[in-house]
């Protein structure tokens, strides 16, 4: 018999996973080419001239705001969106 999984806060299994739901409901998401190596940031794998979503989070507060972007493979973020909607 298999063990069931326990479910955390708010119906999330971790705390980062709630942490990406807050994220990707809370940024500016674009898909665009990826010219420059970059890192997608759910997986860890490396993506070169392919399309991927570039999410982009702003913060402000005292002082000039802080841009912070995060990258992901197309497959990563259709499978991020289908799990958290």
């Amino acid at each position: 018999m298999p063990i069931p999984e326990r479910v955390g806060i708010m119906g999330y299994r971790s705390s980062d996973e709630m942490n990406m739901a807050t994220w990707l409901d809370e940024a500016e998401v674009k898909l665009t080419s990826c010219i420059w190596p970059r890192k997608c940031y759910s997986s860890g794998k490396w993506m070169f001239f392919e399309h991927a979503y570039k999410t982009t989070r702003t913060w402000t507060g005292p002082g000039d705001p802080v841009h912070e972007h995060r990258w992901y493979s197309k497959n990563e973020y259709l499978m991020w969106r289908i799990k958290l909607s």
